[in-house]
């Protein structure tokens, strides 16, 4: 009789390097007659039809409405699904780590309704849209399934993911790795020059780090045994 053993989800109540205040909420006013919106300050050449004149006058100064793609929004995670080790002793460790690691960020972010897009390779890219408690329990069923070769390179696919629309619009990047190398340092350099916060959770007991002084991005090394509500 095989035992299922389900992923550990470990419930934080904070994120290092995460502003959660830059997604709440700003400028918006509640009217039972009229739907909710986000707005700015009024510049020369917004389109007068745009103004909204309720809230202008509430806070005695042009406003407009913001429009689909003025502000980045959401979070993209992108995780490691590659074996390392050549036995299960080292491969396992380090593989449920990487599990609880997706798990913990992606149900914090869907406990405060902020739309994250998970990415990981699984015989091909896999992807997976959270927007609240729901949608998060399609994640965990996925991780709970999900198997790790050698073929599923992190590297490569935060590569791809680099140019990606969904990438471009975030406000926040995670990445979680097995490993910190050069050439992923080099990567790291490349998304934040989008200008865009960017995590990282790097899943090792290796006690060795690669340098990655002046890199603009907020580096932490989970060990494989620790209670990740002390680490994250």
């Amino acid at each position: 009789l095989n035992e299922i053993v389900n992923p550990y989800l470990a419930e934080i109540s904070s994120l290092k390097g995460f502003d959660s205040a830059k997604f709440l909420p700003r400028n918006s006013y509640s009217n039972p007659t009229e739907t909710d919106c986000e707005v700015r300050d009024y510049v020369p050449g917004d389109s007068l039809r745009r103004i909204h004149w309720n809230i202008s006058a509430k806070e005695h100064a042009l406003k407009v409405r913001k429009t689909i793609g003025e502000e980045k929004q959401g979070v993209t995670i992108i995780a490691d699904m590659r074996k390392v080790g050549d036995t299960l002793d080292i491969q396992l460790p380090s593989e449920n780590k990487i599990i609880e690691t997706v798990l913990a960020t992606s149900f914090y972010f869907a406990k405060s309704r902020i739309p994250t897009t998970v990415f990981w390779q699984q015989g091909g890219e896999k992807r997976r849209n959270i927007s609240d408690v729901a949608s998060f329990d399609a994640l965990y069923k996925e991780m709970a399934d999900v198997s790790f070769t050698e073929e599923a390179d992190g590297y490569a696919l935060a590569e791809k993911l680099l140019m990606s629309d969904v990438v471009r619009r975030s406000a926040f990047i995670i990445l979680i790795l097995h490993e910190l190398t050069d050439k992923c340092v080099g990567l790291l350099d490349r998304y934040s020059s989008l200008g865009i916060p960017v995590s990282v959770y790097v899943c090792t007991n290796d006690t060795a780090r690669v340098s990655s002084n002046g890199l603009r991005a907020n580096i932490t090394y989970v060990p494989l045994e620790c209670d990740l509500k002390e680490v994250l």
